[in-house]
């Protein structure tokens, strides 16, 4: 399937791309760093750059967990407050069936498998 790209959106994205890894890990990307990037594709797909990084699964952003979509998890450990989600433990426990991720400090409705940003 070819995809036709505008070139200036194209670099446009690429140079966001590189400010916001920069500004994340303080140095340049390399080609391993492009190559499993998952903010690169979205940007290049015409989306923005989102103000709060959104909460990782299995070591990788969750852009439709951010966005507001119900996603599906595997993997929940509640310690108590603390709470593990697909490997990532930035989760506190804010109510029965609401947590926050401590970085964002964006609470998230959670029942059985389902987790949704509380609108």
């Amino acid at each position: 399937m070819k995809v036709e790209l505008d070139v200036d959106e194209v670099i446009r994205a690429i140079a966001v791309w590189i400010r916001a890894w920069n500004a994340r890990f303080g140095r340049d990307p390399g080609a391993e760093d492009v190559l499993h990037s998952a903010l690169l594709p979205r940007l290049l797909s015409g989306k923005p750059l989102m103000e709060k990084a959104p909460p990782l699964r299995f070591s990788r952003p969750d852009y439709e967990l951010a966005e507001g979509e119900e996603v599906e998890i595997s993997e929940v450990y509640d310690e108590g407050d603390h709470v593990v989600i697909d490997r990532c433990p930035h989760w506190r426990r804010t109510g029965d069936d609401e947590l926050m991720h401590i970085p964002t400090a964006t609470v998230y409705r959670i029942k059985g498998k389902k987790l949704k940003k509380v609108q």
